[in-house]
């Protein structure tokens, strides 16, 4: 379920049924993140960034589903759109992947679901 209202690339509103990280070291107290999202108004493709530039990212799907209850498989270079994103040839190791749904911003409600992360070196 989507949060009402919500739209990614506006501070205020964002908010997300589905998002995924890959966290990266940055300096002592921050991180750099990439993010993956499944958007109810953005369209696929969609360059997203928060935090200050600390975290940039792409929508990778839009809309409701047609099947609520069908699982959608994604798979993304991590490493590629790191450097695509950041505008860098080098790539740090990661330090994990997070998730998150929240609707905070839009106060309003927001699920979603998750399963089977692989990660794999090239």
């Amino acid at each position: 379920m989507f949060p009402v209202g919500a739209n990614e690339s506006q501070s205020g509103k964002n908010d997300s049924a589905l998002a995924v990280y890959a966290v990266f070291p940055n300096n002592w107290y921050s991180v750099r993140s990439v993010k993956y999202v499944w958007s109810g108004v953005l369209p696929k493709g969609t360059p997203v960034e928060s935090s200050r530039g600390l975290t940039k990212g792409f929508v990778l799907e839009s809309g409701v589903p047609a099947d609520l209850n069908a699982w959608v498989e994604e798979r993304v270079d991590v490493a590629q759109d790191y450097e695509r994103r950041f505008e860098t040839d080098e790539v740090p190791k990661p330090l994990g992947i997070a998730v998150l749904t929240d609707s905070d911003d839009t106060r309003s409600y927001a699920e979603g679901d998750y399963a089977d992360f692989r990660a794999c070196q090239e």
